[in-house]
């Protein structure tokens, strides 16, 4: 291949797709520099793969996770970007998440839950 007045040859047993994937994920890891703690019932513990930013974070979680409670529910550390955007993803899991830590997602989550039962009622 010639750019310019320069030329290479590229090597046969380069594999760009499997680079570019590679790439993309480490840009994605640098992005996620906080962490959250949430109990997640089987039905968020699905969802959850529709509201992480990288199709890894979710197989991380997933094979980290604790061993489900009685009730089916799993304790689970994810990586986020930072709690104000963890706050905004999980949100649409509804009841089917709960904010462990930290004390400052918690308290979002349970000043939302306030908020949605004083303007049903």
């Amino acid at each position: 291949m010639e750019v310019g007045d320069e030329s290479f040859d590229r090597d046969e047993g380069f594999d760009l797709a499997g680079h570019w994937r590679e790439q993309a994920g480490s840009f994605l890891r640098t992005m996620l520099r906080a962490e959250v703690t949430v109990r997640l019932s089987p039905a968020g513990l699905r969802q959850l793969r529709h509201l992480v930013d990288a199709p890894f974070v979710y197989d991380e979680v997933l094979a980290a996770a604790g061993e489900p409670d009685g009730q089916g529910w799993v304790v689970a550390r994810l990586p986020v970007e930072s709690v104000e955007v963890a706050y905004h993803q999980l949100l649409g899991l509804g009841p089917e998440v709960e904010a462990v830590d930290p004390p400052e997602l918690r308290t979002r989550f349970a000043d939302a839950a306030d908020r949605l039962r004083d303007l049903y009622r």
